[in-house]
């Protein structure tokens, strides 16, 4: 952006946008870290209170994950007028020596963050394999299985948790989810997520006779393979379902992919249908149906 843009002019512009919407929070958090690097987590943080899903965890997690490249200042300040901001003091343009200033800072921070991830995701994985090694067969009373009424393909059972390992494409394993009896689920600290799922196939890989299924959740995943025999990939999340459809898509450029997407219809924006859509759009996918139509004995 060809203006100075500190932080109170920012954060003057940032609060005329809503908070609750999950895409215009990433995105608005992008542009701040573009921006001010990784000074400005504060600045979006703060604003971020104000959404009435705010999690402080999921706010650190999602900074750490932003790239640079594509979103910046320019698309905060847009989204400012859209709503209703104004400049209220003529902006000051930045010198060349002040840009090119704030760029290297930002790309030596970029770097920095960078291999902290790795050395982290290279943690995260090891120790994912390690937990993953002393695991033993999922029991058959498991509460979870039975309450989802699924089977446990590609899972085992450490002490009262299922165990499940995200790969990528490639098959290398990167992290894991933990799925208590009662349900709730973590992953690994520190592991890699985007662009990973967890494998549900029963040895049947996806070919031109054998579609691919991606779906979100793990359960869903068991019930949409128990259903049709096909091989599934679960993203874990929604937003994930754009990075793994691509990375199949990529590495499988004729392979038919079916997204089996959840209806969230009490979730604003609807993010389980909104983001199939856009992996279906994407890479030209067979088809986009909804996980109900295949498997409605469960959920996730």
């Amino acid at each position: 952006m060809g203006v100075y843009a500190d932080e109170k002019r920012i954060r003057a512009a940032l609060s005329h946008v809503p908070a609750g919407d999950r895409d215009t929070w990433v995105q608005m958090g992008m542009a701040i870290k573009a921006e001010l690097g990784e000074a400005g987590f504060d600045l979006w943080d703060d604003w971020s209170r104000s959404a009435s899903s705010y999690s402080e965890a999921d706010a650190k997690s999602v900074w750490k994950s932003f790239r640079s490249g594509g979103i910046t200042i320019a698309s905060l300040f847009k989204r400012a007028i859209e709503h209703g901001y104004r400049e209220s003091a003529p902006t000051t343009a930045l010198s060349a020596d002040e840009r090119e200033r704030r760029r290297v800072e930002r790309d030596r921070e970029a770097a920095a963050a960078a291999e902290l991830r790795q050395h982290a995701q290279a943690d995260a994985a090891a120790n994912a394999r390690n937990l993953w090694e002393r695991a033993e067969t999922v029991r058959a009373d498991h509460a979870y299985v039975r309450a989802k009424r699924i089977k446990s393909y590609g899972a085992k059972q450490l002490r009262d948790q299922l165990v499940v390992l995200l790969q990528d494409i490639d098959g290398e394993h990167h992290s894991a989810q933990y799925i208590q009896a009662d349900g709730h689920k973590t992953f690994q600290t520190g592991g890699r997520i985007s662009g990973c799922f967890v494998a549900v196939s029963a040895g049947v890989k996806p070919n031109g006779k054998a579609p691919l299924l991606i779906c979100e959740g793990y359960a869903t995943a068991c019930s949409l393979h128990e259903a049709t025999g096909y091989p599934v990939a679960a993203a874990m999340s929604a937003g994930n379902l754009p990075n793994v459809a691509r990375a199949w898509r990529e590495k499988h450029p004729k392979l038919p992919i079916v997204l089996c997407a959840d209806d969230d219809t009490e979730t604003a924006g609807n993010p389980g249908m909104s983001k199939a859509t856009e992996a279906a759009r994407a890479i030209g996918a067979l088809g986009l149906l909804l996980e109900r139509t295949l498997a409605s004995r469960h959920s996730i």
